[in-house]
C-alpha cells in the first residue's frame, strides 16, 4: 500500500515536484508609461502674447500714408480647461486679462502712445494626440478664436473704441507625464486676428482695420482628474 500512498501525495517516486504557478500579476508588460485615461484637464502657466501688428489708419475717411500701429508683447497666466478622449481633446484657453499699449508707427510715430486696452483673447480648439512615445506626447489642432475687449484707455487719441472680434487659430504642443495625474506642457497657438478701431484725434474722427495676428506661447503644468 505504499505506492497508492504515494501516488496520492502527487509526486511520483524520483520526478520532482512543479512549482506553483506564477501569481497572476506578474504575468504581461510592465507598464513602462501613466495611463492616458480619458477625462477632463487643467492646464495652467504662464504666456507671452506677442503680436505681428499693422494698421491701415484713416483720418476723416482718407487714407494716412504710411501710418501704422505697433503693440508691445505681454505676459500673462494661461489657463485651459479640455476634455480628452484617447488620441483626442477639445480644449478652452483663456487667462487674466493684460493691459496692452497701442503705439502708433510709421509716419504717425510722432504721436507716441495712442491708447492702452484691456484684452481677453479667448480660443475654443480640438487637438490630435500622437502616442507611441512614452511619457513624451506631442499634439497638433486648432480652432476659432475671440478677442474680447474690456477696457479702452485714451491717451493720445480720445474716445478710443477697440472692438471685439473673431479670428482662426492654429496649435501645436507637448505634455511629458510625470505621473497618472500630472504633466508638464508646452504650447504656442498662432491666431489670424483682425479687428477695428474707431477714435478721434482732436477733433478729426480716425479710424484704423488692424491686424493683430497674435503669437502665444506657453508653459506649465497641467492635471488630468
Amino acid at each position: 500500500m505504499i505506492a497508492p500512498a504515494l501516488c496520492l501525495s502527487g509526486a511520483a517516486p524520483g520526478v520532482p515536484a512543479m512549482a506553483d504557478p506564477l501569481p497572476a500579476h506578474a504575468s504581461g508588460p510592465v507598464p513602462t508609461e501613466p495611463d492616458a485615461a480619458s477625462g477632463v484637464t487643467l492646464e495652467f502657466g504662464p504666456g507671452n502674447l506677442s503680436f505681428s501688428a499693422g494698421a491701415t489708419v484713416r483720418e476723416a475717411g482718407t487714407v494716412v500714408p504710411g501710418g501704422t500701429v505697433a503693440i508691445a508683447a505681454d505676459t500673462t497666466l494661461i489657463v485651459e480647461l479640455g476634455y480628452r478622449w484617447r488620441n483626442l481633446g477639445i480644449s478652452l484657453t483663456g487667462g487674466v486679462p493684460p493691459l496692452a499699449r497701442v503705439q502708433a508707427a510709421g509716419t504717425l510715430a510722432p504721436l507716441g502712445t495712442l491708447g492702452q486696452i484691456r484684452y481677453g483673447p479667448v480660443v475654443a480648439s480640438a487637438h490630435y494626440h500622437l502616442s507611441g512615445l512614452g511619457r513624451f506626447r506631442p499634439y497638433i489642432g486648432g480652432g476659432p478664436a475671440l478677442l474680447l475687449v474690456f477696457a479702452n484707455h485714451d491717451d493720445a487719441v480720445t474716445r478710443l473704441n477697440v472692438h471685439d472680434h473673431f479670428g482662426v487659430v492654429g496649435q501645436i504642443g507637448a505634455e511629458y507625464r510625470i505621473s497618472r495625474h500630472f504633466a508638464l506642457t508646452i504650447d504656442a497657438k498662432k491666431a489670424a486676428l483682425r479687428t477695428n478701431a474707431t477714435a478721434n484725434l482732436g477733433p478729426v474722427p480716425i479710424g484704423a482695420a488692424v491686424r493683430l495676428d497674435p503669437l502665444v506661447v506657453a508653459a506649465g503644468a497641467s492635471y488630468h482628474f
